[in-house]
């Protein structure tokens, strides 16, 4: 590097101030002048060297000496250096490469539209198209970008329109638990207290599916009053948690018509607002 921080109080240091005592002017000068070479190295430095640039004889040496006495320099495997100054050029070393890094990537991006006497000026915020083929991709890129923002748009279209989202059930918290409440009191098994049990829903499915539960637990009840009125097996009621875990307001399960005391007839499906519409004596 071609120069290093120095403060402009280091005279005031208390190992500066021991070394004017002892060598006046003449050890400060050595002292900057071995810091020069050093940092002019930005690495350690070879002793006998340094010692021999310098022309350290017997008077030198020992301001040398002191100088490895309070620290100021350091010997260690045949090298000096200090330990400000190394700490400085490793700092220095990581800023240089920053700032390479930082001017190539701006020659990247910015592109010079050379003129018989002129250049035309750009800056680094507006990046013009290096050439034709990079222009062509940068098309084909917005286009994919395009066509996927259309497909989310689509699907969120569809979304709402299958579930007919009601605007006042999404916003609305206290609507939302009482609508739930409802469903959780209408159920016949075992099942535990509102805010456990709500919890439970709003993490796993989509508040939409709520207007789906009094329905459907109604028509399960009928299901099982019809079964146990055909003699034909019926299940106990599944924990309330369990039945919402297992979405099974969009379970299939049979239908059962009875006449005169025998079942008659049996119909599997998987919609039961359907099943309802086409076998309206199951409805009452």
């Amino acid at each position: 590097m071609k120069y290093f921080q120095h403060n402009t109080q280091s005279f005031q240091d208390e190992k500066i101030t021991q070394l004017f005592i002892n060598f006046g002017y003449e050890g400060l000068g050595l002292f900057y002048t071995i810091l020069e070479k050093l940092a002019y190295q930005e690495s350690p430095l070879k002793t006998e060297v340094l010692k021999s640039q310098l022309k350290i004889g017997k008077k030198l040496g020992k301001i040398w000496k002191f100088l490895e006495e309070i620290e100021l320099i350091s010997t260690k495997n045949g090298e000096t250096f200090n330990k400000n100054i190394e700490k400085f050029a490793g700092n220095f070393k990581i800023k240089k490469e920053k700032n390479r890094k930082r001017i190539e990537k701006f020659r990247k991006n910015q592109t010079l539209t050379k003129n018989v006497t002129h250049y035309k000026n750009s800056c680094n915020a507006y990046v013009t198209p290096i050439n034709k083929e990079l222009n062509k991709e940068l098309n084909i890129k917005e286009k994919e970008i395009k066509e996927i923002y259309k497909e989310k748009k689509e699907k969120e279209e569809n979304f709402s329109g299958n579930y007919k989202i009601i605007p006042n059930l999404l916003k609305n918290n206290d609507m939302n638990k009482n609508e739930f409440e409802k469903a959780r009191k209408l159920y016949p098994g075992t099942k535990k207290g509102l805010e456990v049990e709500y919890s439970n829903f709003k993490k796993k499915y989509h508040l939409t599916e709520m207007q789906e539960l009094i329905p459907a637990i109604k028509a399960e009840i009928k299901d099982k009053e019809k079964r146990r009125a055909s003699g034909v097996f019926c299940p106990e009621w599944k924990n309330f948690t369990t039945w919402i875990n297992q979405a099974c307001w969009k379970q299939e399960f049979e239908i059962i018509r009875v006449k005169n005391g025998n079942r008659t007839n049996r119909l599997t499906v998987s919609n039961i607002e359907q099943a309802i519409a086409k076998n309206p004596e199951f409805a009452e």
